[in-house]
């Protein structure tokens, strides 16, 4: 299982780092890709529980929040949301069978800026000054995070962290590759971002690795409210592709936090 583990990881980080360093049309070509495969996978845990989310609208509202994070000046979301919200709500005023019909809207809705606007960070932060290595930053320090919690909570785990939505993760195994993880930020940003102080680095890095674990406890929440093990088996060994992103979304988020709010970059 670990063999498999890191085989596939070694496979997916050409394929995901070769776009990131390239940008432009390239890059939102993975994310939008990464986001479609992930909105089925969310549309196929819905109807598992018994729901029906609107798979072509919560697609559309996915395109209209990544080309708004692609081409911000063109303001797509000042428009396009209220548009989206009226119609959405409109169209089940002609069906016949209204049961679980505001329910479903509001899965729809709820799933589409799940995805939508924390992928739309990927974009965003890429498009910052210095965004390419504070994507590494965000990349690098998650990967750590959950590489280390994985083997040292395997090992020295003994004090369960969310036994009620994912028992297996640890305090011992989130501590311990949480504070690799910082290490390893450091490292990264001495080298990538040397103008940035060391304490930004610091509390970025440990900013990225508790949103990190929380962005994965939350897709393990959605999971468990469904009784699904996996979002589904698109990658040999790592389950499914919002299995694989959902720290990353968070992750990359609060980098774009950081980065505009805290470091104003532009």
């Amino acid at each position: 299982m670990i063999l498999r583990r890191f085989i596939s990881g070694a496979i997916l980080i050409p394929v995901v780092s070769i776009p990131a360093i390239v940008g432009g049309a390239l890059y939102f070509g993975l994310i939008l890709a990464t986001a479609s495969i992930a909105a089925f996978e969310y549309d196929d845990l819905m109807r598992r529980g018994g729901y029906r989310p609107e798979r072509l609208w919560g697609f559309t509202l996915i395109l209209l929040l990544l080309a708004d994070a692609a081409f911000p000046n063109n303001r797509i979301m000042q428009s396009g949301l209220p548009l989206f919200v009226m119609l959405t709500l409109a169209v089940p005023l002609c069906w016949n069978n209204l049961d679980g019909a505001l329910l479903n809207w509001a899965l729809t809705l709820a799933g589409a800026l799940y995805i939508g606007v924390l992928l739309a960070q990927f974009i965003v932060l890429r498009q910052l000054d210095l965004g390419l290595p504070l994507s590494g930053l965000a990349a690098l320090v998650t990967w750590v995070s959950d590489t280390g919690a994985y083997f040292i909570g395997t090992r020295w785990g003994r004090r369960r962290l969310a036994p009620r939505i994912s028992p297996k993760k640890s305090w011992e195994g989130a501590i311990g590759g949480g504070l690799l993880a910082v290490l390893v930020g450091i490292v990264w940003a001495l080298y990538t971002m040397p103008n940035i102080l060391l304490v930004h680095i610091v509390i970025l890095s440990v900013l990225i690795v508790v949103a990190g674990m929380i962005g994965d406890l939350a897709e393990s929440l959605l999971k468990r409210q469904v009784g699904a093990k996996d979002a589904g088996e698109f990658i040999p060994g790592h389950g499914g592709v919002l299995d694989r992103i959902d720290s990353l979304m968070f992750a990359f988020a609060v980098t774009t936090l950081y980065a505009v709010w805290v470091l104003n970059l532009k």
